[in-house]
């Protein structure tokens, strides 16, 4: 019985305090309440606002000047759109020390195989130059220096030098030089007779040549210098005369274009 009578006074007290807190005391708990209330909101708030923050990547060169100005720009965009300005925060990376020489090695024997073949056609131009184009070709043609020669139609032939041998039993021709340019429209194959005489006839005018040379085709802009070695006698040769004539043996019958001549004692 003092047991039961003293657990009911117990709840009694119990009961009486907390009257006391809920009833009153009630004016003091509600501001607690409301300020419990407020500390969270502002908390919650305060945790949850943005933050903008703008990186740059390894390497990028920014100066503090275009850091002030792109801060400005995004305080100018964080107020129009409530972000508090004091919350910008921009980072650049430092920069890392550049490498030099530090090539990459490359394996040959892994790169694929792709040959390509292309065809090149190139033109030997008449002076021996090599060219892409015929156009390339620069025309640069002998200084003919001897008085003796002639031009027919764009193509000359000059007698350039003859050595003459003598002794006391005979004379004779060793060597005759000539050139050749063809600056006319065509090719032609020249070919060079020789006559010596004292009196020329017709007879002579009609006749072939003691010597005959011939010679490889001469395109346009073409041309040829020769030595011929020759072994010609000559009989009173003060009194004789040397003539080459040009013709062009590539039409059928042959084409004479042009002569030259002149005494054999203008070269002694």
């Amino acid at each position: 019985m003092v047991n039961f009578l003293k657990a009911t006074s117990r709840r009694k007290i119990i009961l009486d305090k907390l009257r006391n807190i809920f009833l009153k005391r009630c004016y003091a708990n509600l501001l607690i309440f409301i300020i419990v209330i407020a500390l969270t909101i502002t908390a919650t708030l305060y945790l949850a606002r943005p933050k903008v923050t703008i990186s740059f990547p390894t390497g990028a060169a920014i100066t503090n000047i275009e850091k002030e100005n792109i801060k400005v720009t995004l305080e100018d965009r964080c107020i129009n759109e409530g972000i508090e300005k004091t919350l910008i925060d921009i980072t650049c990376p430092k920069q890392e020390p550049c490498k030099q020489n530090n090539c990459p090695e490359v394996d040959c024997s892994k790169c694929p195989e792709n040959v390509v073949t292309e065809s090149v056609f190139l033109i030997r131009c008449p002076n021996g130059i090599i060219v892409n184009s015929s156009e390339d070709c620069i025309e640069e043609f002998p200084e003919i220096t001897s008085p003796y020669f002639t031009t027919i139609n764009g193509v000359t032939v000059s007698l350039d030098n003859v050595e003459i041998e003598k002794t006391d039993e005979e004379t004779k021709i060793t060597r005759i030089e000539y050139s050749v340019i063809n600056q006319g429209e065509n090719a032609i194959q020249p070919e060079i007779w020789v006559k010596v005489y004292k009196t020329f006839t017709n007879e002579i005018r009609d006749a072939r040549g003691i010597k005959t040379f011939n010679n490889k085709i001469l395109e346009k802009n073409d041309w040829i210098q020769v030595k011929q070695d020759t072994n010609i006698l000559v009989t009173d040769y003060k009194d004789k005369k040397i003539r080459l004539e040009l013709l062009d043996s590539l039409p059928d019958p042959d084409e004479k274009l042009g002569a030259v001549f002149t005494d054999l004692t203008n070269f002694e």
